[in-house]
C-alpha cells in the first residue's frame, strides 16, 4: 500500500485480470521460495522501522498541513499517511549487530528534527502518540485526506465493497464509544510503530510463529492510545479502531469465510510462509491496479498490502533477490524515541529467544489462547495476566497464567539480552534499551497509564495533557520517568 497509483474507474475486466496475475505470481513465489531458504545464512538478520506521527499545533490540536511539509522537503524517508494530520518516518534497513539500534535512534531524531523545523513556520510540530486525545470526529472527513491517489482509491473501493453502508465503531472499554462514518478516515485516528524484521529465511516460520506468541506482551508494553473521541477505552484503543475502521466483514461474505481484512491470526503457520500468501487468494481484490513490470510480484504485494494483519509477511522488491520479512504492527507510536527503540530492541531480542528456546513451534499454547491474550493485553495493557508457556525441562513445557510484568521481568528481558549478545549487538546498547523496558515494568508506567493518570489526577483537559506530553516527548526521556505535571 506504499505504492502510488494512477486513479481510475475500475471495471470488471480489471478485477478479472488482476486475479489472474495474482494467482500467477502466487504460484511463482511458491516455486521459488524454497530456494530462498537454501541461500540464507544465520547472519542474515536485518531490521527497519516505519514510525507514524501526528502534526499538532501550539494548542495541541491536530493540524492538517502535511501537504505544506511536503512542499518544503524532498526527503524520501518522510512520507504522507492517510490524513493530512499524519506523516510517516522510515529508517534505513540495518544488519542487527553492533550499534545498529542507536544508529536508527539518531536517524529518527534527525528526520523528526527536519520535519519540526519546517512545521515551525505554521506553529506546529510532530507528536508521537497512538491516538490523539484532542482529535474530534468532525476532524475526519475527505477534505483532510492526503493528496495521494492510492488513498482516494482505497476509500472508494472499501465504500463500494460496503455498498455504501457506513463504517461503525463500537468499542466498550472504561467508557463506550459508538459512532459511524461514511468514509475510511476513521483509520487516520491511529498511528503506530511498525517493526520490519528480516530473519534467516530458513527460520522464517519459527520467527513468524514466535512473533504471534509474544505480540500480547509487546502490545501491553507499548500501549499508548487509551483515549479516542473523548472516551476512555482500551489501553491500546488503536487495535479495535483500526480493525473496525476499514471493515467489510459485516457486508461481504468471503469465499473462505474470512472474518475481516484487519485482525490477528487464527492459527500458527504449519509449513511455510506460503500458507499466508495462499490464504490471501480467498480475499476479494480491493485495488485491481494492473502493473507493467513482471519481475517484482507487484500484484501479490499490492493485494497483501490491503490485508492488514497485525503480523504480516512481506517480500523484497524483485524476484532476483527474494527475501521475506515480518512486519510487526502491534506497537503504538511514541511516547518517545527512546521508548520506541526500546520496544524494538525488546521485540527482536525476545522473538529470537523464543525461537532459540524452541517454544515457537512447540504449539503447546493453543492459538485461540494467543488471540485471547492479544485482545486482553490490548484492553488492559500492563494490568493483565495471560497464559504463557513455561519451560519445565529440556523438552517439556507447561502453560501458566502469569502477569505481564513477570513474563517481561523474569523471563523475556534476561532471554532477550542473551539473544542479542549472540547477534553481536553491543552490550552497552542492549543494557541501555532493555533497562528502559525494565524501568517501565518497575514503575508500571507505559503511555496509556501515564495518560489515564494525568487525566485522573490533574483534572486537566485533553489539550493540557497533549501539551505536557509533547514537552516530555521532546526531552526523549523514557515514559517511566515522566511526572504528571
Amino acid at each position: 500500500m506504499g505504492q502510488e497509483i494512477q486513479l481510475k474507474k475500475f471495471i470488471r475486466s480489471d478485477f478479472n485480470e488482476f486475479e489472474n496475475r495474482l494467482h500467477q505470481e502466487t504460484e511463482q513465489l511458491n516455486e521459488c521460495h524454497e530456494q530462498v531458504n537454501r541461500e540464507s545464512t544465520e547472519r542474515d538478520f536485518k531490521f527497519g522501522l516505519e514510525l507514524e506521527a501526528w502534526i499538532i499545533d501550539n494548542q495541541g490540536n491536530p493540524n492538517a498541513i502535511n501537504h505544506k511539509l511536503f512542499s518544503e522537503t524532498s526527503n524520501t524517508l518522510i512520507v504522507p499517511e492517510l490524513s493530512k494530520y499524519n506523516i510517516e518516518f522510515n529508517t534505513t534497513p540495518l544488519d542487527i549487530q553492533g550499534s545498529c539500534f542507536s544508529k536508527t535512534h539518531l536517524q529518527l531524531q534527525s528526520l523528526i528534527a527536519e520535519a519540526d523545523r519546517i512545521l515551525e513556520k505554521w506553529n506546529s510540530k510532530v507528536c508521537l502518540i497512538g491516538t490523539l486525545p484532542t482529535l474530534k470526529e468532525t476532524d475526519l472527513n475527505l477534505e483532510q485526506i492526503s493528496a495521494m491517489q492510492r488513498y482516494k482509491a482505497l476509500n472508494e473501493q472499501i465504500m463500494k465493497m460496503r455498498r455504501g453502508a457506513p463504517l461503525f465503531l463500537n468499542i466498550r472499554g472504561e467508557e463506550h464509544l459508538r459512532t459511524s462514518h461514511y468514509d475510511v478516515m476513521l483509520e487516520a485516528a491511529t498511528t503506530s510503530l511498525q517493526i520490519h524484521l528480516q530473519p534467516p529465511a530458513h527460520h522464517f516460520l519459527d520467527y513468524f510463529n514466535a512473533t504471534e506468541l509474544i505480540s500480547p506482551v509487546i502490545v501491553a508494553l507499548s500501549a499508548n492510545s487509551p483515549f479516542a473521541f473523548g472516551k476512555n477505552l482500551w489501553a491500546e484503543s488503536r487495535i479495535p479502531i483500526f480493525e473496525q475502521a476499514v471493515s467489510v466483514a459485516d457486508i461481504v461474505f468471503d469465499r473462505n469465510n474470512q472474518q475481516n481484512r484487519v485482525g490477528f491470526a487464527h492459527r500458527y503457520l504449519d509449513h511455510s510462509v506460503m500458507e499466508i500468501f495462499q490464504n490471501n487468494l480467498n480475499y476479494p481484490v480491493l485495488l485491481p491496479i494492473l502493473f507493467q513490470e513482471s519481475d517484482n510480484f507487484s500484484h501479490l504485494k499490492l493485494h497483501n498490502g490491503t490485508i492488514w494483519r497485525w503480523n504480516r509477511p512481506l517480500i523484497s522488491d524483485t524476484k532476483k533477490n527474494i527475501r521475506f520479512r515480518i512486519e510487526h504492527r502491534v506497537c503504538s507510536s511514541g511516547p518517545t524515541l527512546t521508548d520506541s527503540i526500546a520496544n524494538v530492541v525488546f521485540y527482536i531480542g525476545a522473538v529470537k529467544a523464543v525461537v532459540d528456546a524452541g517454544l515457537a513451534f512447540s504449539k503447546n499454547l493453543n492459538f485461540k489462547q494467543i488471540r485471547k491474550n492479544f485482545y486482553l493485553a490490548a484492553r488492559k495493557g500492563l494490568n493483565c495476566s495471560i497464559a504463557w508457556p513455561v519451560a519445565t525441562g529440556k523438552d517439556s513445557v507447561k502453560i501458566e497464567k502469569l502477569h505481564i510484568s513477570e513474563i517481561v521481568r523474569e523471563i523475556l528481558i534476561p532471554a532477550a539480552r542473551e539473544s542479542l549478545l549472540k547477534l553481536q549487538v553491543d552490550s552497552s546498547e542492549i543494557d541501555h534499551y532493555l533497562d528502559v523496558i525494565a524501568l517501565r515494568i518497575k514503575t508500571h508506567k507505559n503511555g496509556a497509564n501515564w495518560q489515564q493518570e494525568f487525566m485522573k489526577h490533574t483534572q486537566g483537559s485533553f489539550h493540557d495533557m497533549v501539551l505536557q506530553y509533547s514537552e516530555y516527548q521532546r526531552q526523549d526521556k523514557p515514559i517511566a520517568t515522566w511526572n504528571l505535571s
